[in-house]
């Protein structure tokens, strides 16, 4: 399994790399990038706890929703990310993510087997019994808030791919908007519940700053 940290000493931990630039480089690509977004209105009502639910049966059911919709983005560019057009799994030319499943120390690897084995890893867990019980009579792990932390971590690293390197892609097909619309709804629940340090999210940091 990918190692992982929760904290925002992240940044620097073995899977996650920012790259260092020398000083005269072009700036984020994505700072001045307008997030357009379908009309869903009332946000905070889709991603507030509803009155009586449980808090975790609340994060199960959003991660559940959140890995189905990166499926399908990542379903529909695909043809565009192939291990010749990616040949690493990277935000920009300024962070990088290698795997470290099953391997003795991180390797890099192309973003398309990267994501799939990543979201191949996160169904794997969604599946599990043990880990996301199907009845109320069944608890959950002690450590579920961690397994949770680490699944919308690595998400996220899906999104950031996205937008660096397939936003023409989705402007193409003509479906910029719902994966707009799927960030601004994985963020705003991110930003309520607190799930991802910081540090994490630096890759779209600019993009982040424009959703309320």
């Amino acid at each position: 399994m990918e190692k992982q940290s929760d904290t925002p000493s992240t940044a620097n931990s073995q899977t996650f790399k920012p790259i260092k630039k020398r000083q005269h480089v072009n700036r984020n690509p994505m700072a001045n990038y307008q997030l357009e977004t379908i009309d869903v209105k009332e946000f905070n009502m889709i991603i507030t706890l509803p009155p009586g639910e449980d808090i975790l049966e609340w994060y199960a059911y959003n991660v559940f929703d959140f890995h189905r919709q990166v499926s399908m983005l990542f379903s529909t560019i695909s043809e565009f990310c192939t291990s010749e057009n990616c040949p690493r799994m990277t935000a920009g030319s300024g962070f990088k993510y290698l795997w470290s499943d099953g391997v003795p120390t991180p390797v890099e690897m192309a973003a398309p087997a990267y994501i799939s084995k990543l979201l191949d890893l996160i169904e794997h867990q969604l599946d599990d019994e043990a880990i996301f019980p199907s009845t109320p009579e069944k608890p959950f792990p002690s450590n579920f808030m961690t397994i949770i932390r680490n699944i919308m971590k690595r998400l996220f690293r899906v999104y950031a791919h996205f937008y660096y390197h397939h936003i023409e892609h989705f402007q193409v097909l003509q479906i910029e908007k719902y994966l707009n619309t799927s960030f601004r709804h994985f963020i705003l629940f991110n930003k309520k519940y607190s799930l991802i340090a910081p540090a994490q999210l630096e890759p779209l940091r600019d993009l982040i700053s424009t959703i309320e």
